[in-house]
């Protein structure tokens, strides 16, 4: 791969990665105003690190945050979902690429 296409790989996975940490810090703080309220109690905080975090991830993934009854909710948590599941192979294919070529 050459220099130039690499470095616009990576700038593209980077925007990517930007928008699904963007999407699941608007989730969180939507979730957080909703724990609050007492409307999610049984939802994860996912600013709080790392275990809350982690469980954060396991409920984008799973789809339970449909469980809230919130209408906000629900719709970023499938643009989070969407976005994890295309930027998890992408990094891993940035992180093969640089490593083949560190080992080369």
């Amino acid at each position: 791969m050459l220099e130039a296409t690499f470095i616009g790989a990576f700038f593209l996975v980077w925007l990517f990665a930007l928008a699904y940490v963007l999407s699941v810090l608007r989730l969180a703080l939507r979730v957080r105003q909703l724990r609050r309220e007492g409307r999610a109690l049984r939802a994860p905080d996912s600013l709080e690190m790392p275990l809350g975090a982690m469980a954060g991830v396991g409920w984008l993934v799973t789809g339970r945050y449909a469980e809230l009854g919130d209408a906000f909710v629900p719709r970023w948590s499938k643009i989070g979902r969407l976005l994890f599941l295309l930027v998890l192979p992408m990094i891993l294919a940035i992180f093969a690429i640089a490593a083949s070529r560190i080992l080369a």
